[in-house]
């Protein structure tokens, strides 16, 4: 074979290989864009648009149309204190308020509402999404009357440095509430995003019998807790880092014994 010939041959199978090669890498990129897409969409939230606005400024998503249900999307109002209903009318629908909606940290329902002083918490809440109170740094009071809400994760983020440029947070426990979920006020599991509580509060007649892991942990602002009689569990690290303690109230009058490494007050 002539070496021209040999040449243009070998030449066409090198342009060949090239150019496989190039279309293969074309599809591992493009693959990997497609996963990371995919993973990112399974870490977030999704972010639903409000159905209707009630007066005050707070916006809702509806839920169920069955159940009736609807959860807070967004605030839009100018109230530095806000008071969530239990339930909310939208024409002749009357709907009860379930959630607390998050998304991420500029979504949550009141993220970055960096003017907001005081929220009530209704006893109608049985859920509370990441980022749902993020960066409220001005709250000074947290009224909390949810009766059966769920436990939250290590990783929430819902009062996430809430408090932070106030002069401390009151947290209200209303007489019905049963428990204190998990990690409520515990958003990052580290004492330097936690809400800056001085003080708790149970309201006389408190039918609390829990409180849950991690509910206080990493809050080193609290000056003063007082525990009531109807208390009869208190989680694993309840109130571990709550290094500014200066006054525990027990009163429990039932409570069970703890384990031998509960780090209740670590």
């Amino acid at each position: 074979m002539a070496f021209k010939e040999l040449f243009s041959k070998y030449k066409v199978y090198t342009i060949i290989s090239i150019i496989a090669i190039l279309l293969l890498v074309a599809g591992g990129v493009t693959a990997g864009l497609l996963v990371g897409k995919q993973e990112n969409q399974q870490l977030s939230i999704p972010v639903l648009a409000a159905d209707f606005i009630d007066t005050n400024g707070l916006e809702y998503t509806i839920l169920s149309s069955t159940d009736l249900t609807v959860s807070v999307s967004g605030y839009s109002g100018t109230s530095t204190t806000v008071v969530i209903p239990e339930t909310v009318s939208n024409g002749t629908t009357t709907y009860t308020v379930t959630t607390i909606a998050g998304g991420n940290s500029s979504k949550g329902a009141f993220a970055n509402k960096t003017t907001l002083t005081s929220i009530t918490i209704p006893s109608s809440i049985t859920t509370m999404q990441r980022y749902a109170f993020y960066n409220c740094t001005a709250l000074t009071e947290i009224n909390f009357n949810a009766t059966n809400m769920e436990d939250l994760d290590s990783y929430n983020l819902v009062f996430y440095n809430a408090g932070d440029n106030g002069t401390g947070i009151t947290v209200n426990i209303g007489a019905n509430v049963t428990k204190i979920p998990a990690y409520l006020f515990n958003p990052e599991n580290n004492s330097a995003s936690a809400p800056n509580i001085t003080t708790v509060k149970f309201a006389n007649n408190s039918q609390c019998i829990s409180i849950g892991n991690y509910a206080f942990n990493g809050c080193s602002g609290l000056r003063s807790i007082t525990i009531p009689d109807s208390v009869t569990s208190i989680g694993y690290s309840a109130f571990a880092n709550c290094s500014g303690l200066t006054e525990i109230n027990f009163n429990a009058t039932n409570m069970e014994d703890l384990d031998s490494y509960n780090l209740v007050f670590y």
